[in-house]
């Protein structure tokens, strides 16, 4: 910015000085009593500063250019000097109220909103490299993106090209407005995109997660473990195996089935051969999930055996028991 108002203000002295010259060697125009613009402010559609839009009420000279016009979306500063300066050189009859008096020279343009290019850039990447989701970064030296004019610009992407390895990107947008179509060089990062399972509340070891207990969250694939649980059917009916907290990722050794026998715990034995069904009394002598085979004890014949767990207190044997 302030390379930018130096150079513009490099400009200003030379065609003031040069017209200062002409002025010397034709003769010096009558002054005229001159006033800045409202606000002490300038707003500036086209590519030049003129000396019609620095004084107001200026007879002659109004369209002399005095140095091209600030950037879209740029602002530049004349100081009381600077705009004595340009009076004098132009023999305009005009004082400052105050060392502190300033003009402002605004360029109008239309801000491209980033939303609104980022959208653009997955459209186009969706057609290239197909369904996945992405997430758009731009480098930072790209800035705001602004067009001349006030009107919203239509956004297309002309050109894409991007490093399947890295996501890095490189892109030609063409911004539209009713006055003119600007092109715009970008690169920057796609970041492929996972809606990934997580709980929406707290839970802890024996809580039994339920479908109401998931909810989905979008993270950058390159942030999400490889080993998460992305398929919500593996979380629903399982157990964390300490406290896991809301929104986090699950990993496959976070959760468990839940126990349906605890050690120390008295079981229900099963035994089926044939067309015999028997049970009895036992006591778990370790902890089982459902599909677990466990060591019990038969508490009638103290006898330990091993046996399937078939649900809430329940073994099924295969020995006589």
């Amino acid at each position: 910015m302030q390379t930018q108002n130096n150079k513009v203000k490099k400009k200003l002295w030379l065609t003031a000085a040069a017209f200062s010259c002409a002025v010397m060697l034709f003769g010096a125009t009558a002054k005229a009593e001159v006033r800045l613009p409202p606000q002490n402010e300038v707003r500036l559609s086209g590519d030049v500063l003129t000396l019609g839009d620095v004084f107001q009420d200026v007879k002659d000279n109004t369209g002399h250019v005095l140095a091209p016009a600030p950037a879209p979306g740029k602002t530049i500063i004349l100081t009381s000097s600077d705009l004595q300066r340009i009076a004098d050189a132009f023999h305009i009859s005009w004082q400052p109220d105050s060392s502190y008096t300033r003009l402002i020279i605004r360029r109008d343009a239309a801000p491209v909103p980033p939303a609104k290019i980022s959208e653009a850039l997955k459209k186009k990447l969706a057609s290239i490299v197909g369904g996945s989701s992405y997430e758009i970064a731009l480098d930072k030296r790209f800035g705001e993106i602004y067009v001349s004019g006030t009107a919203e610009p239509e956004i297309s992407v002309t050109n894409m090209d991007v490093s399947p390895a890295g996501g890095r990107f490189a892109a030609n947008l063409a911004l539209t407005t009713p006055e003119l179509t600007k092109n715009v060089n970008v690169t920057g990062m796609a970041h492929r995109v996972l809606e990934v399972p997580v709980l929406n509340r707290r839970l802890r070891n024996g809580d039994v997660i339920a479908a109401g207990d998931i909810e989905f969250i979008r993270m950058r694939a390159d942030n999400v473990a490889e080993s998460a649980i992305l398929d919500p059917e593996k979380l629903i009916g399982q157990t964390p195996r300490r406290v896991l907290d809301a929104m986090e990722t699950v990993l496959p050794d976070s959760i468990a089935a839940p126990l349906a026998v605890k050690k120390g715990e008295y079981v229900t034995l099963f035994l089926t051969q044939g067309g015999l069904h028997l049970t009895a009394r036992g006591k778990a002598l370790e902890n089982g999930a459902a599909g677990d085979v466990v060591r019990v004890v038969n508490t009638a014949s103290s006898r330990i055996i091993e046996g399937e767990v078939v649900g809430a207190q329940s073994v099924r044997v295969a020995t006589t028991m």
